[in-house]
């Protein structure tokens, strides 16, 4: 895969593969929950959801499947020259301050040209020219051209290019913006059918139906607020020969979409896998005299990480003396860490903090995991 999947092109920021406490089992079940609902004659054709409250791990398990599941059982399938695999990191581009729209063009070309060249190196000896030709379609008036020899050697290919980039430059320079946006997410399927490609797979993170305002050349409310990438990129994304994988806990997001299988973070690592890879956990952790049970975590691969980082910390002797010192400081005479019938107590505000948002996070939106939740 090489640069294609890799952390830039998803939510940031988010675990490193080796940081991933149970990856293992976590791959392990994402591969038999989309295996036996989504892999007709050998194909793996998702159209499917991560789901799960705040930074409970829906960004890591994206990467993870793109990385762990999907682009593997494309190699051994013999389908990887055959798929176009495009992971795209919505934050990148939106937000909720005003960004110009030719802007935000140009991040997602950059990206979806990337992706062209990682998965047809032939392309790469044009890869600067073949992205600034894309990029003109919203920094220049007249039409670009494409570099002589490509047009050349692929001549059916520089013809759909430049019809496409004749459809985007008109949009643009009449202020015909839901056609332009149209057509910039459609710059993927122009790819797929004319690179040789049978597909397209689309990794989408953090896809959000709150509004970002555009503007355009920096006239702010040039663009009309109703105008929108979202709803195009979720009608590009259901289009035949196209599939995807998003991560979001969007509703309205989750509801537009034909979903095929749903891969919650709650219940991903159980409470006897927890207890087998770490048999000197507490179940309870008290601080500032309340309680917190692990259960609270709901077995989601983003909240076990600093919870058992917040443990093991305790066993490093630096970090049990300046907790030690903290609890001094505010007059407590017990010790920084006292381990009875399986409970911890920690002192400390930062500690109290960081359970706090744990907990917030994690029934955050009603997410207590429901029975048989996950799959």
């Amino acid at each position: 895969v090489g640069g294609l999947v890799d952390g830039q092109r998803f939510r940031s920021p988010f675990l490193k593969p080796e940081e991933v406490m149970f990856k293992t089992e976590v791959v392990r079940k994402m591969r038999e929950i989309v295996e036996a609902r989504c892999v007709v004659q050998g194909e793996m054709n998702v159209c499917g959801a991560i789901r799960g409250p705040k930074d409970c791990g829906k960004s890591t398990m994206l990467h993870l499947f793109a990385t762990e599941v999907y682009v593997p059982h494309l190699v051994a399938a013999g389908g990887w020259p055959r798929a176009f695999v495009l992971p795209m990191n919505l934050d990148l581009y939106l937000g909720d301050a005003a960004v110009d729209l030719s802007v935000v063009y140009c991040h997602v070309v950059q990206h979806v040209v990337e992706a062209l060249l990682a998965q047809r190196p032939a392309l790469k000896r044009w890869g600067a020219q073949l992205g600034t030709f894309w990029k003109k379609a919203a920094t220049q008036l007249r039409p670009p051209t494409l570099p002589a020899a490509f047009a050349e050697e692929h001549p059916a290919a520089a013809a759909e290019w430049t019809l496409h980039m004749s459809l985007l430059q008109a949009a643009f320079k009449n202020d015909v913006y839901d056609e332009f946006l149209a057509a910039l997410v459609a710059l993927p399927e122009v790819f797929r059918s004319s690179m040789g490609f049978d597909r397209v797979m689309w990794f989408l993170d953090a896809p959000l139906t709150a509004a970002t305002p555009f503007t355009s050349n920096g006239r702010a409310g040039h663009v009309p607020a109703d105008v929108q990438l979202l709803p195009h990129l979720l009608h590009a994304v259901t289009k035949p020969f196209h599939y995807c994988l998003l991560a979001s806990n969007d509703p309205e997001v989750l509801d537009a979409l034909p979903l095929s299988v749903v891969l919650p973070c709650q219940g991903m690592v159980t409470a006897d896998e927890l207890a087998a890879a770490h048999a000197a956990l507490p179940s309870v952790l008290r601080c500032s005299g309340r309680e917190y049970s692990i259960s609270v975590f709901g077995g989601c691969p983003g909240y076990l990480v600093p919870f058992i980082k917040l443990i093991e910390s305790m066993n490093d002797s630096e970090a049990a003396n300046a907790a030690a010192a903290a609890a001094r400081s505010k007059n407590v005479t017990s010790p920084s860490r006292v381990q009875t019938q399986r409970a911890v107590e920690f002192y400390g505000a930062a500690v109290e903090h960081l359970l706090e948002r744990l907990t917030q996070m994690c029934w955050e939106r009603g997410a207590e995991p429901e029975a048989g939740a996950w799959g």
